[in-house]
């Protein structure tokens, strides 16, 4: 059955007026009753029922606009109504705080749509410290997760989402973020930050290669008791690869930060061998060398020097 909406429309205002806001209300639902999808009526009725004191009608209203707008396109639109949602909830109804979480994420869609990636960022990072407070860390990963794809050249999501996975015990996830974090944090000049983290992820495992980048991050740093910190990464590389020349020569140097010389000559020896076996002509020459001017009277670099003087006139 049709409805003349201008007669019903004038009728409302004439009880909005008076401030007879519910029996505005009443008129104006048989508009939306019509209409299921007049979402400026519906807004009119949000409006009323806030003004009437009844926030959780109020609330649940402008959902049903939010979604509306949403649906037709109009993602501003639905951005206010949906932050409108999220003042009243905070300011009246905090009990309806759980019932209308869905309302944060959808934000965070909306700005995505709109290519407003802070607003977005900030949305889902919200979302993410409200599901780490309730204990929810599978749920609150997913989130981070999001964060990270929006924001891949930023090392803080990253972090954040590497934190998340410490938090689920979650080992494997949490060092490959940090290892992300970290690499980011050096491309962008920030040795020191990264060192950092690479430490909190070597606190989960000793990871080779996280460990072979903070043992260079010491042993450029030169000092005796850095020395001695990359020592105790390099251990973790070796391991991994006793014939890894990038790994004994890092030990070498560091082993002359702690002033053991004899030892750094060792390494670098066993690094000559190494080179010579893999046919590696001129990484030998240039490890023989070095060995001369380090030990010329020694007999082991004597011998290696002979070998190498073969290989080239060969």
């Amino acid at each position: 059955m049709s409805i003349d909406r201008e007669k019903v429309q004038q009728a409302a205002q004439k009880y909005v007026e008076k401030k007879r806001y519910d029996k505005a209300i009443v008129e104006y639902s048989r508009l939306v009753q019509a209409d299921p999808n007049d979402a400026r009526t519906l807004l009119k009725i949000g409006d009323l029922q806030s003004k009437s004191g009844a926030f959780p009608d109020a609330i649940a209203t402008y959902d049903r606009v939010g979604n509306l707008y949403a649906a037709q396109g109009f993602a501003l639109k639905a951005i206010a109504v949906y932050k409108q949602i999220r003042e009243l909830v905070a300011r009246h109804a905090p009990q309806l705080d759980e019932r209308y979480a869905y309302i944060t994420p959808k934000l965070a869609d909306l700005y995505k749509q709109l290519g407003l990636v802070s607003d977005a960022v900030s949305a889902l990072d919200e979302v993410a410290t409200k599901l780490q407070a309730r204990n929810k860390h599978v749920e609150a990963i997913e989130v981070f997760q999001k964060i990270v794809e929006l924001d891949p050249t930023n090392p803080l999501p990253h972090l954040r989402l590497a934190e998340a996975f410490s938090r689920a015990q979650n080992v494997d996830g949490a060092v490959k973020e940090f290892g992300v974090a970290a690499k980011q944090l050096i491309s962008l000049g920030r040795r020191d930050d990264a060192i950092k983290v690479l430490e909190r992820s070597l606190h989960h495992r000793a990871d080779p290669e996280q460990a072979r980048i903070a043992a260079e991050y010491y042993v450029d740093k030169g000092t005796q008791q850095d020395g001695l910190r990359a020592l105790s990464k390099l251990q973790t590389c070796f391991q991994a690869d006793p014939r890894d020349l990038d790994t004994l020569h890092l030990l070498s140097r560091a082993f002359t930060l702690i002033g053991q010389q004899q030892k750094s000559i060792e390494v670098q020896k066993e690094m000559g061998r190494i080179a010579r076996d893999a046919g590696d002509l001129p990484k030998f020459q240039q490890i023989v060398d070095s060995l001369m001017q380090l030990a010329p009277n020694d007999e082991v670099v004597r011998r290696l020097r002979g070998q190498a003087d073969t290989a080239r006139e060969n």
